[in-house]
């Protein structure tokens, strides 16, 4: 409440009559309070690199003992977490209803993280100990961007612990979507603007995941967002002068 006041009195006392947020849902509140707000999408965290064809994920697998292989890889499934693995999301309806879709088209499933836990490692030992019969799951921890750009577009789908409306403050998300990695968010609101992203890019999926997202690997082409990015920062920058 009381950030809220002083960012009201911050934003009405000063002269530029213009804002900016990252996300829809603070561009509505604004706008609810008589400002004139829009969105201006945020840049991921880490740069696009060349891919590599997957071979730098390939290699961390056999290193950790998973049986993923460039000879079995369409038969396995792997999602990845980019950042924190955030401990208010309990994702035992989600892990369910994939293992499900999983065993129905015979296929296994690796669930793979990336980037500094912090004090959310924890719960992530928590749920990959929990499910280890059914999913495979790697840590990689801390790694360069390169690296990190490789593991972006190695794996099938990005999965996101934030809740949906709030995935445009996400440097983590933006840079799956800049990347051109669909992004599964199981985490979905009465806040939600389901067009505020690509309907094929971000998928609001809930704990009623579809078995969309073990065919669409095979049928989509990457769609990185960043060049729309630029252009509306250009648009942005030359509207304000």
């Amino acid at each position: 409440m009381l950030q809220r006041h002083w960012i009201l009195r911050l934003l009405g006392g000063v002269q530029s009559r213009r804002f900016y947020t990252n996300n829809r849902f603070n561009t509505k509140a604004l706008r609810k309070r008589n400002l004139h707000a829009e969105t201006l999408r945020l840049f991921g965290n880490v740069p696009v690199n060349t891919s590599d064809g997957g071979e730098w994920l390939l290699h961390e697998f056999e290193r950790a003992g998973i049986p993923i292989t460039a000879s079995n890889r369409g038969r396995w499934l792997v999602l990845g977490n980019f950042g924190v693995f955030h401990s208010d999301w309990n994702p035992a309806s989600f892990l369910s209803r994939l293992r499900d879709l999983a065993e129905r088209h015979n296929m296994q499933v690796c669930i793979a993280g990336i980037g500094a836990l912090g004090f959310y490692e924890k719960h992530w030992r928590d749920v990959a100990s929990t499910w280890s019969k059914d999913f495979s799951f790697l840590h990689l921890g801390r790694r360069t961007e390169t690296e990190i750009s490789h593991f972006l577009q190695s794996v099938d789908f990005g999965i996101t612990t934030n809740p949906h409306y709030l995935v445009g403050k996400s440097g983590t998300c933006m840079a799956m979507l800049d990347h051109g990695l669909p992004l599964l968010v199981p985490r979905i609101t009465a806040y939600d603007d389901p067009t505020e992203f690509p309907a094929h890019l971000v998928l609001r999926c809930g704990d009623c995941i579809g078995d969309e997202i073990l065919t669409q690997q095979t049928l989509s082409v990457p769609d990185p967002q960043l060049p729309r990015a630029v252009d509306e920062l250009i648009a942005a920058m030359s509207a304000t002068r």
